[in-house]
């Protein structure tokens, strides 16, 4: 799998196993525990009406959570079509969590090792029927997830980014109960990015169309997120999508960043640790606008209190300190001469294969991975 971030490599040596940090098992869920936040690998079932024998289906997911032993409402937040893994999703998840939202992150149907399969993603005259099963996942996380012991019921928001926000965005059409916002991160459909088409969909007046729709029916507030330089779509082509819905008499914030800094395009700014103050700001004015606000200023997340291996130098230690401060799953690995480590992992053996294997490619002395989400390696 490809889906982890390969981070750190550098020189120095000795071994160094830490203390052990706690991990919290939970049913069939794994969960680590590092920052004041739990992270759950965990599974939805949904249920989807539209396809023929209305099957349900076992959805990837992680729930992130504050680990003060108290109900949460609930953020629901499904991926877009770039993504193979709910870790990018964590970054919003995190930032949500700490703003007092139980957030579970959902891989939609044929993604991810998620079962089943969307319709297939094709333009002429589907884009709204896409946007609204993509919407069914949100519905039916909101569902499973309601019955949750740490879910406090009474309120919920359904978040998604690319196809995933249009779904957010079906979903104020006809909201569950407890639906009292949504956000949208670069909500799309029918890019032509892959085939070099940029700022590009094949139909975008299909597209319009299906936002003018959702606008005049939806009336929960919305925040959508776009970045300058979205090449999926473009920044003009985001600007008619907020013209339609809320010329139908949507209600959203519109928000449009500024390009990201490291040249990567902006379609996937919400997953970009150095992005996190730009995107974070518009959160938070929309939350206190819409009395949201339920954790002010957001919870401080603290890295867990492990010293690193005995023999890194500065830059070695340095290292370990921002491998303490990733997402998981995260592995570290050390040799005598060498240092390097991997976060946001789809498992904490695939964390440990790669920081194996990024340690290996540098350096002719034997690696050891030494730690893992936090914890001695075992």
């Amino acid at each position: 799998m490809q889906n982890a971030l390969i981070h750190g490599a550098g020189h120095d040596g000795g071994w160094w196993l830490a203390a052990l940090t706690k991990i919290w098992l939970i049913g069939l869920m794994s969960s680590a525990h590092a920052t004041g936040l739990l992270y759950e690998d965990t599974q939805i079932k949904a249920t989807y009406p539209q396809i023929a024998g209305s099957p349900t289906w076992a959805l990837e997911a992680v729930v992130v959570r504050a680990d003060d032993k108290q109900r949460h409402p609930l953020a629901a937040f499904i991926d877009g079509t770039p993504e193979f893994s709910p870790r990018p999703m964590l970054y919003v998840a995190r930032e949500l969590a700490r703003r007092g939202w139980t957030t579970v992150a959902v891989m939609r149907p044929g993604y991810g090792t998620s079962q089943g399969k969307e319709p297939a993603d094709t333009c002429g005259g589907t884009f709204a029927a896409q946007a609204n099963f993509a919407s069914q996942t949100l519905r039916e996380t909101i569902r499973v997830m309601m019955s949750m012991p740490y879910i406090d019921p009474s309120r919920s928001i359904a978040v998604g980014h690319s196809t995933g926000g249009i779904g957010a965005v079906a979903t104020t059409v006809n909201p569950p109960a407890s639906l009292v916002a949504a956000i949208s991160f670069a909500g799309n459909n029918g890019s032509q990015y892959r085939s070099g088409k940029l700022d590009d969909v094949c139909d975008a007046p299909d597209l319009i169309k299906a936002f003018a729709a959702f606008g005049a029916k939806s009336r929960i507030p919305m925040l959508w997120i776009y970045a300058q330089n979205d090449h999926h779509m473009g920044p003009a082509l985001a600007q008619q999508y907020i013209q339609a819905f809320s010329g139908a008499g949507g209600n959203a914030d519109f928000e449009m960043a500024p390009p990201t800094a490291n040249g990567t395009d902006g379609h996937m700014l919400y997953a970009m640790a150095d992005e996190l103050p730009v995107w974070t700001p518009y959160l938070d004015k929309f939350f206190a606008a819409q009395k949201l606000a339920l954790v002010s200023p957001p919870l401080t997340i603290t890295v867990a209190n492990i010293a690193p291996p005995a023999t890194l130098d500065a830059s070695g230690r340095a290292g370990f300190a921002s491998y303490l401060a990733a997402l998981p799953h995260k592995a570290f690995a050390t040799s005598r001469s060498h240092w390097s480590w991997v976060s946001q992992s789809d498992t904490a053996d695939e964390a440990r294969q790669k920081a194996m294997a990024k340690c290996a490619a540098a350096t002719a002395d034997p690696c050891k991975v030494v730690n893992v989400d936090d914890q001695p390696n075992q």
